[in-house]
């Protein structure tokens, strides 16, 4: 919301708020969405069977300024449908990459409904790892893989290159020797000193993006 001067009564907008002569409230920009719709693909393929955990976030623009401004649901798209797409798409088409699978919902939201302008996509993903049962991996059983967090953000609009992002989080790591910390600033307020070894545990966080006309 963005606040303007007092409104004359020749001022006309879909997207103010406010009546005529009162300062003025603007809906400059909108969105809304789902998020934290959870959802576990098994692939029981013969001999090994494979599973995608993953967790997704949708969020879409476009014509949704009545909702705000007039109180009415006529344009809105319930958060429910969004979910109930998520689980069905799971089933409809391949999950992984988490890319392709953004890609397909961001197509889907823009292809039916024409009053979309655009769609961000999140996914995140949780690792399982095999069991190993006497040295050997088992077909089905599976046990809580790493923390750290694997996943994508893709940002469609309706027109124009598609946005994707993917990432890696919470990765911890940990040096136990030959990382010092030396040579830096020093001034009235410093009291650590240097050391040429020590300890040191940190999160890595890491990021690639580019812009692509892929439609998936």
């Amino acid at each position: 919301l963005c606040y303007l001067p007092p409104m004359s009564a020749s001022t006309s907008s879909s997207a103010v708020l406010s009546k005529p002569g009162q300062t003025g409230v603007r809906l400059c920009h909108d969105e809304y969405g789902k998020a934290k719709v959870r959802f576990m693909r098994v692939y029981r393929n013969r001999g090994k069977h494979l599973v995608s955990d993953l967790c997704v976030k949708i969020l879409l623009t476009g014509d949704f300024a009545s909702a705000y401004t007039q109180g009415t649901n006529e344009k809105v798209i319930p958060t429910d449908t969004m979910k109930n797409t998520v689980y069905a798409f799971a089933k409809l088409v391949p999950v992984e990459p988490m890319e392709e699978f953004a890609v397909a919902l961001c197509d889907h939201f823009l292809s039916t409904h024409s009053h979309v302008s655009g769609v961000s996509v999140r996914v995140e993903k949780k690792d399982w790892e095999r069991l190993k049962v006497k040295g050997v991996e088992h077909e089905h059983c599976f046990k809580a893989g790493p923390e750290y967090i694997q996943g994508c953000f893709v940002k469609k609009p309706r027109t124009g290159a598609t946005y994707i992002k993917s990432f890696i989080s919470d990765l911890a790591v940990l040096k136990t020797t030959q990382s010092g910390f030396e040579g830096y600033v020093v001034d009235q307020y410093t009291t650590l000193k240097p050391t040429s070894d020590r300890v040191v545990w940190t999160k890595v966080v890491a990021e690639w993006e580019y812009w692509t006309n892929w439609t998936g």
